[in-house]
């Protein structure tokens, strides 16, 4: 979606964009506390699937309430008023999404949700596109972004759920859509599970600051284009925070069932394996880029961003302690360490709100690129000595 906007506008819609991402993103991660990765682990089953979608709907309701705050009191133009809109409603719809994925991967059916990714991406990039393209305007583009992801988790996510519960009759769609997919659970229920959850949802949203942080000083003092610039370097590296979050969300149950079953073994190798995995990502990822990164990013963007390439290049040395940090914070997860993760994220974004304030504005968007890599060094030492001790005590 950045290439796209990046091609068909310019380096200020990107900042736009990115900008509004900055925003939301970490909100609704916070909201969203997670409740995948905590519906897939919850082997004992403590929680029903009316419980976690009622959660859900709450938290979105949550999300609009504050994302209107935002912009009552944040005195941004109708284009970046109208984007924040945009980019809320495609997460709140990716949030609906979610409930359904989480309840395939928790009976083991990584397929489906694959099928649903991979023919929700392309169409929501469509619909981007051409909203972009024939209004030169970025919300018009996360409006058709949003109306994709709608129609895939309609006709998609929710027919073949209904054909996990074993109610496959499609003339009963709607009634099953009411009936056996509904919010449920009594106050204390819910009350119980938001409890559960909240340490996740703050500790992803404190992991998203990381990220954004940068974009907040670069905004503040170098403007809308910079942050274009440094987030369409930025997320070329998130090619590979996919691969390690689809890997990661496939091996959660097999890590939690491990665990609970007292296997260190099993669940030490495991996690080695992606550990191992995620650093040859990265040490693959620099020599790509090494060998061909400025090309790409004439290709990709635009000849202009190619000038950039030194930032790109710093970038992407903080890839594999990122991917491994996430193999880690999957380990944990998959451990039920839900209350430990917020301090580790607490410490890490205070890491880089020090390093930004110190490098910024000496460095510009190469003191942002560097701050990146010092915070991704301490992501990756603090969850190491969480995850070695939660392979310790698998056990006992």
């Amino acid at each position: 979606m950045i290439v796209a906007i990046a091609k068909l506008g310019n380096p200020a819609m990107v900042g736009q964009y990115a900008y509004a991402l900055a925003i939301v993103a970490p909100l609704v991660l916070f909201l969203n506390l997670q409740r995948r990765a905590i519906q897939a682990t919850d082997v004992r089953t403590e929680f029903q699937f009316g419980n976690y979608f009622a959660v859900r709907l709450i938290t979105i309701g949550v999300t609009w309430i504050v994302v209107f705050s935002i912009i009552a009191f944040g005195r941004y133009d109708a284009a970046t008023s109208l984007t924040l809109l945009g980019v809320t409603l495609t997460k709140c719809l990716d949030g609906i999404s979610d409930i359904f994925y989480g309840y395939l991967q928790r009976h083991d059916r990584m397929d489906y949700i694959a099928w649903s990714t991979m023919i929700k991406a392309p169409l929501s990039l469509f619909g981007l596109a051409l909203g972009v393209y024939f209004t030169n305007t970025v919300y018009w583009g996360t409006l058709g972004s949003a109306i994709a992801t709608a129609a895939v988790t309609l006709l998609y996510d929710v027919r073949f759920s209904q054909t996990i519960s074993r109610c496959s009759d499609i003339k009963r769609y709607w009634f099953f859509l009411s009936q056996y997919f509904k919010p449920r659970g009594t106050l204390d229920q819910l009350k119980q599970l938001i409890l559960l959850a909240a340490p996740m949802g703050i500790g992803m949203m404190l992991i998203s600051l990381q990220t954004n942080i940068p974009r907040y000083f670069l905004e503040h003092k170098l403007g809308e284009a910079e942050v274009g610039i440094f987030s369409a370097l930025a997320y070329i590296t998130a090619i590979g925070n996919i691969v390690t979050e689809s890997l990661g969300q496939s091996v959660v149950p097999r890590l939690a069932h491990l665990h609970a079953q007292a296997n260190r073994q099993g669940f030490r190798t495991f996690v080695a394996m992606l550990t191992a995995f995620g650093a040859v990502m990265g040490a693959v990822t620099v020599l790509v880029t090494w060998l061909a990164g400025r090309e790409a990013l004439s290709l990709l963007y635009r000849p202009e961003y190619a000038e950039h390439f030194n930032v790109l290049f710093i970038l992407v040395i903080a890839s594999g302690p990122t991917y491994i940090a996430s193999f880690l914070g999957f380990a944990m997860t998959a451990a039920r360490l839900f209350r430990i993760q917020p301090p580790l994220s607490a410490l890490s974004t205070l890491t880089v709100i020090v390093a930004c304030i110190w490098l910024i504005p000496r460095n510009g968007l190469v003191g942002a690129a560097e701050a990146i890599v010092i915070v991704s060094i301490i992501r990756v030492l603090a969850a190491g000595v969480v995850t070695i001790r939660a392979a310790r005590d698998s056990s006992e």
